[in-house]
Parts: C-alpha cells; structure tokens; sequence
C-alpha cells in the first residue's frame, strides 16, 4: 500500500504534505520564451557625467589662477629644464595662449613645487588683462606642442 493510502487509512497528515508536488503551470502555444533585451545604443547622444579629460597631472595645459600664478602641467613642465625662462603670448580676445621658451634673464623665470614636476611663475599683467577682457580665474588652456613656432599652443577651455 502506498504512503497516500496509508494516509487516508489512519496515516499521519504530514505523510500528504510530503507527496504533493507543485506542477509548472503549462506553457501556452506560440508564447516565446522571455530571455534578455538586446538593444545598441549610441551613447554620443547621451550626457556623459565623469571626470574631464584634462585633470589633476594628466594631459598638457597652462593655467591661470586667480593668484596670477601661471600653472604648466607635469607633461610639459618634465620637457622643459630646470633653469628654463618662458615668454607668454596671448591673443586679443584671450582665447589662445602661447608658451615659448626664451633666453636665461629675458623671460618669467620657472619654479618648481616641491616634489613633482608642475612649474609655476607669476604674471600679475596676465592676469589683470584676463580680468579685464571679463574673464573668470581661473582660467585653463589645452595645450599642443607647434613644431613650426616651437611652442605650446592652447585654447582656452570653456
């Protein structure tokens, strides 16, 4: 006799529990089977929120803060001496910055902060024309080495 006739005839209660089983409910006809959504997206339309590209030690850029302290970055400051003298151009409308290296004693002097390799100097008249032109400081340029006037290059940053 089995466990379920067993039960019936004076049989425990939980000996029923035990032999139930849970059927799956049938699948109805022409119902695919769910599986995950498959989509391409094209994330130039889409707002990026992160980090800039030109943060902190990484990238090539000239900045102006409102100290009047002219900032260069460790990728170019590594590529300039110790010593180096530097002569700043920027054009009329303040939206280009150009750092040519000059003669020892004609230039603003380099100086290094203390255990890296950004380099500082100070240019107080950079600084009152960028005021001047209404400009916010500080201001920041992306910078490219020009073979032809051997130079850094930058555009301002908006």
């Amino acid at each position: 006799m089995n466990r379920l006739a067993d039960a019936f005839s004076g049989g425990r209660s939980q000996d029923i529990i035990q032999d139930i089983r849970v059927l799956e409910k049938p699948k109805e006809m022409g119902e695919p089977e769910a599986g995950p959504v498959k989509t391409t997206l094209d994330l130039s339309c889409f707002t990026r929120f992160g980090r800039k590209e030109y943060r902190g030690q990484k990238g090539r850029w000239i900045k102006v803060n409102p100290k009047g302290e002219i900032v260069i970055s460790n990728s170019i400051g590594k590529e300039l001496p110790d010593d180096a003298d530097v002569e700043l151009f920027l054009n009329k409308k303040g939206t280009i910055l150009v750092m040519k290296k000059c003669e020892k004693g004609r230039g603003l002097p380099l100086g290094k902060v203390r255990g890296c390799r950004t380099r500082r100097t100070n240019c107080s008249k950079l600084k009152k024309v960028l005021l001047d032109l209404g400009l916010k400081l500080p201001v920041k340029f992306i910078t490219e080495w020009d073979e032809e006037l051997k130079a850094w290059a930058g555009k301002r940053e908006e």
